[in-house]
């Protein structure tokens, strides 16, 4: 009976030693996460932008530290296409949106995340509307640290 007891005390401390491994795996990654939107809201803020390859050439470096080389190509030929934006599927992303920037895990998918923040989207001329936009991220493991590699925008059509 006493056997059984120890037995018991230590398995529900090793799954309460795994599940606090994993928030914290996840806390990173949802810390990696905000970092690299606010860098790359800094990027995009920034008046006036540089001349277009200085700009790509410092968007390319804030990705080789945060994306794939996947989702690096896939957004160099949506930025080569007129300035489009793999990131945000061009809604945009102002300094305002980050602040109030929520990342949590995705249940269903194992590096999955969901990214939602509001922003002002310019929708015609002279009309802006709140939008509220979700985006859908998952990582991938490069070595010992997590990259983005997949954006998905589930926010609705525009």
């Amino acid at each position: 009976m006493k056997a059984s007891k120890i037995f018991l005390v230590l398995f529900i401390l090793s799954v309460c030693t795994y599940c606090i491994a994993q928030g914290t795996r996840n806390d990173k990654q949802v810390t990696m996460l905000k970092e690299f939107y606010a860098s790359y809201c800094k990027l995009w803020a920034a008046k006036p932008l540089p001349p277009p390859k200085e700009f790509y050439k410092k968007l390319d470096s804030l990705q080789k530290v945060y994306c794939s080389q996947k989702i690096r190509k896939e957004a160099k030929d949506w930025f080569d296409d007129d300035g489009h934006d793999l990131y945000t599927n061009d809604w945009g992303i102002k300094p305002s949106d980050v602040k109030l920037m929520t990342v949590v895990k995705d249940v269903k998918k194992p590096n999955g995340y969901i990214l939602n923040y509001t922003t002002l989207f310019h929708e015609a001329p002279s009309k802006y509307v709140r939008r509220n936009i979700t985006l859908y991220l998952e990582l991938i493991k490069t070595g010992s640290e997590y990259k983005i590699d997949s954006v998905v925008d589930k926010s609705g059509a525009k």
